[in-house]
């Protein structure tokens, strides 16, 4: 599921401030400033790391609980 989640479903245009960070002429508050501002191209790329983050944390949250074994002591009945 995380393949598919990182390959299939990660916004494209969070891949374009991914790499525009490589970059030396990147600033976060240039981006911070188009947010305030209500750039639609920073909205954008906001919302789409947000969703991709929820989604990231939603599919590792259970990992715990999925390959927690149980002992013969800790059976429910």
């Amino acid at each position: 599921m995380l393949g598919i989640l990182l390959f299939f479903v990660f916004p494209d245009n969070v891949l374009r401030l991914l790499l525009e960070m490589q970059t030396p002429a990147f600033k976060w508050s240039y981006w911070f400033n188009g947010i305030r501002e209500g750039y639609w191209s920073s909205i954008g790329t906001a919302l789409g790391f947000l969703d991709s983050v929820l989604m990231i944390v939603a599919l590792l949250l259970p990992i715990k609980s999925f390959f927690h074994r149980r002992t013969a002591g800790q059976a429910t009945n």
